[in-house]
């Protein structure tokens, strides 16, 4: 994944509601979920899945097929 690259989640979970803001999210979410499909497989399971854990992801990530 190159530096600076934005990762889009299909679902994320922030528990704490400070950290929800009209224009979006601030922090680290407790959780992501990514939906697998046969054109994105690879960077979902293990590119976006490497990634979320260096950021501190506190839940694991569920791959939906």
């Amino acid at each position: 994944m190159d530096k600076g690259a934005e990762l889009v989640p299909d679902v994320v979970v922030y528990c704490d509601r400070g950290y929800v803001f009209k224009r979006g999210f601030l922090g680290v979410p407790q959780l992501v979920v990514e939906v697998l499909s046969p054109s994105n497989a690879d960077d979902d399971t293990e590119i976006k899945k490497g990634a979320y854990r260096k950021l501190g992801v506190l839940g694991s990530m569920p791959l939906l097929r």
